[in-house]
């Protein structure tokens, strides 16, 4: 058995991926997300918005003790409203920094937590996106992404 931790699942990119994981019977996924759209036997939905950091503290993330790799998938990313930086509003700086950085930081760090004693093979994985190259307007989020 498999097990695959993802955000961002309720569209795009994180729920197109839990229903091509849910094809394989032998994997679990766990979606987290705002809305749940997915209904399958091997799926559980954390209903939260990675806004909330106290909604995050409170996951409780499945033992799995027979699972031979567990998988968290951070999927989820906020862009934010497309202004140029000295035209953002404070509440939209600080849900892209919560969204985007230290929600994954949080969710790491119960990632591995949970599972350090595991037997299991442990895989985290950041999606970033292409607004990590400089575009007028998503200053915020573009200081956010790994730059090569």
């Amino acid at each position: 058995m498999r097990g695959f931790i993802i955000t961002g699942t309720s569209s795009g990119i994180g729920h197109e991926l839990c229903k091509l994981l849910l094809e394989n019977p032998n994997y679990r996924v766990i979606g987290i997300g705002r809305t749940q759209n997915i209904k399958h036997t091997n799926y559980h939905h954390f209903a939260l918005d990675l806004n909330n950091i106290s909604e995050i503290g409170n996951i409780v993330f499945p033992e799995w003790t027979n699972a031979e790799q567990i998988s968290l998938i951070q999927n989820a990313g906020w862009i934010g409203p497309i202004q140029k930086i000295g035209n953002q509003e404070l509440g939209a700086i600080s849900s892209a920094y919560i969204i985007n950085l230290v929600a994954p930081a949080v969710l790491s760090n119960q990632f591995i937590k949970m599972y350090k004693s595991s037997k299991a093979q442990k895989v985290i994985l950041s999606i970033s996106s292409g607004a990590a190259h400089t575009a007028i307007g998503v200053g915020v989020h573009t200081v956010l992404q790994k730059q090569d």
